[in-house]
């Protein structure tokens, strides 16, 4: 009860700094305003309700965008495997809504409002979900409890557990609630169940991680980028993935050196370098750094073999640039954490990144261990280990893309058990 008491409180302050923040902080505000105008697609969804005779409904939720793409194999399978449900998907950051708004296999895309209890059962009592699919990491305490008290069945897979969160501590027994809520859960690997049922969660498949379902998708729907083939013509191509800062620091202090020809003459390497964020004043500093161009200047007739720096200035083209990659250096391990390098790795390549915040990525240590990805620390350590990758990195490719494809498979076992044991459930 004190836990309970406690969690709610901490909802509503959460929520009244949110609203305070988004006077100053666009993603605050982006949020708050996203959650007004939940209003319109919830009266949509209370019009569809009362026109149907057999109203199915299943619910994905995504904190954010990664999750989303997590999330995305499961959703396609379901939705061919029921074509007749309504599919509703929620977002928690804007990052993940703004860019997949208007994704359309989804009927229904709203942000999830805050896990307040009067918020939690009108928003319910509006959806009546039939199943709920949650990914990752999501275990807000009131959404689960009230769907468990209705009888809506909620799995939640691709989850991950370390035995530093707080479910496994000893001050952990109110945080294992809200897992007791779920109606199965689908984990990625062994260490996660023993953790779980060490806790007295039996409920437990170890099924794998659908990123690497959704990576392997991209081999079968990647499409052609003139302006990349143009650009690379039969040079070596590295592909900078989600660049921070940092990760341009690094870089260009080595491939910046000996004058703008440098790359081409010397080693016939050429550069792509993919923002995480696009902020234009970055975009333009790295532009002058590197002697680049960027992709929004090209133009018909732009000779393209001028440059040795291409700099994407526009969201949703990395996935299929990499196709074009012989190398690839993913950003964000020299900052808050590495972003995905599974996109690189499906198409087979050496794979860089920074040393400082990449040891909680599953995919990026066994892929160390393998010898796959490489991990450096300045300029120096990646020029040593590129040049190594550039005289011979066949071997190094077949690493990446093996591993990508021996742990497919997720999906279809989740799906699969969901069939085989709750088809009361829906069909």
């Amino acid at each position: 009860m004190f836990y309970k008491i406690v969690y709610n409180l901490a909802i509503q302050v959460y929520k009244g700094l949110t609203q305070f923040a988004s006077l100053f902080n666009k993603k605050a505000k982006q949020r708050i305003e996203g959650l007004w105008n939940n209003s319109v697609v919830l009266a949509e969804i209370t019009e569809k309700k009362s026109q149907s005779r057999n109203w199915q409904l299943a619910w994905f939720h995504a904190a954010s965008l990664g999750e989303f793409e997590q999330a995305r194999p499961v959703l396609e399978q379901f939705k061919r495997d029921y074509p007749t449900y309504k599919i509703l998907v929620t977002f928690f950051s804007p990052s993940g809504f703004e860019i997949r708004k208007n994704y359309p296999l989804a009927d229904f895309i709203l942000y999830l409002p805050f896990d307040i209890q009067s918020d939690v059962e009108e928003f319910i009592n509006i959806i009546q979900p039939t199943i709920v699919f949650w990914v990752k990491y999501e275990y807000w305490r009131n959404f689960l409890r009230t769907a468990s008290e209705r009888n809506i069945p909620v799995y939640l897979f691709s989850a991950i557990f370390q035995e530093t969160q707080p479910f496994f501590k000893w001050y952990g027994s109110s945080f294992v609630q809200s897992l007791r809520y779920f109606s199965h859960l689908f984990v990625q690997d062994s260490n996660s169940k023993y953790l779980l049922n060490s806790i007295g969660i039996q409920n437990v498949i170890v099924a794998g991680d659908t990123r690497f379902d959704r990576v392997a998708d991209t081999l079968k729907s990647v499409r052609e980028i003139e302006i990349v083939k143009g650009f690379k013509e039969t040079s070596k191509l590295l592909v900078v993935g989600s660049a921070w800062e940092e990760d341009i620091t690094c870089l260009s202090s080595f491939f910046s050196g000996g004058g703008s020809r440098s790359w081409k003459a010397s080693m016939g390497v050429k550069l792509i370098i993919a923002p995480h964020e696009l902020h234009e004043e970055q975009l333009e500093r790295w532009k002058t750094q590197l002697k680049g161009i960027r992709h929004s200047e090209v133009k018909n007739g732009t000779d393209l073999s001028e440059f040795d720096t291409l700099i994407i200035d526009n969201i949703g083209l990395l996935s299929s640039i990499y196709q074009y990659a012989n190398f690839a250096f993913i950003g964000g391990g020299f900052g808050k954490g590495l972003h995905n390098i599974l996109e690189a790795a499906t198409f087979g390549m050496p794979i860089f990144f920074g040393n400082k915040n990449y040891k909680k990525f599953k995919e990026a240590t066994d892929l160390v261990n393998l010898k796959g990805a490489f991990v450096v620390s300045n300029s120096e350590e990646f020029q040593s280990k590129f040049m190594h990758q550039l005289v011979d990195n066949e071997f190094t490719a077949k690493i990446t893309s093996d591993y990508v494809q021996g742990k497919t498979g997720a999906t279809r076992t989740i799906l699969k058990w969901i069939r085989k044991n709750t088809e009361h459930t829906f069909s």
